[in-house]
């Protein structure tokens, strides 16, 4: 249910539920560069938005799936800047 509530969310903000449902399929069938493309997408769509709770766990959530992918992949260094600026977000708001 919160998965549900969190891409209409996104979908509401931002009019693209295209790339929240690609993103949803791709974690649910562990497609790691799917993960990642739109993952990334959801993130540059998100980042301007308004400060909150929403922001922050949609943020969180998709830092942390796209570094996991990343690593997945073998892509250690994008992992790794990812969990870093996953990390300084995190730090910046708790």
């Amino acid at each position: 249910m919160k998965k549900i509530i969190i891409a209409l969310i996104l979908a509401i903000m931002f009019g693209n539920m295209t790339s929240v449902c690609a993103y949803e399929t791709a974690v649910n069938s562990n497609d790691y560069a799917n993960i990642i493309a739109y993952g990334n997408q959801i993130i540059t769509l998100i980042q301007n938005s308004a400060d909150g709770p929403e922001k922050q766990n949609i943020l969180v959530t998709r830092y942390n799936q796209v570094g996991l992918a990343y690593a997945a992949l073998g892509d250690y260094e994008n992992s790794a800047k990812t969990f870093d600026t996953l990390y300084n977000y995190a730090k910046k708001y708790g």
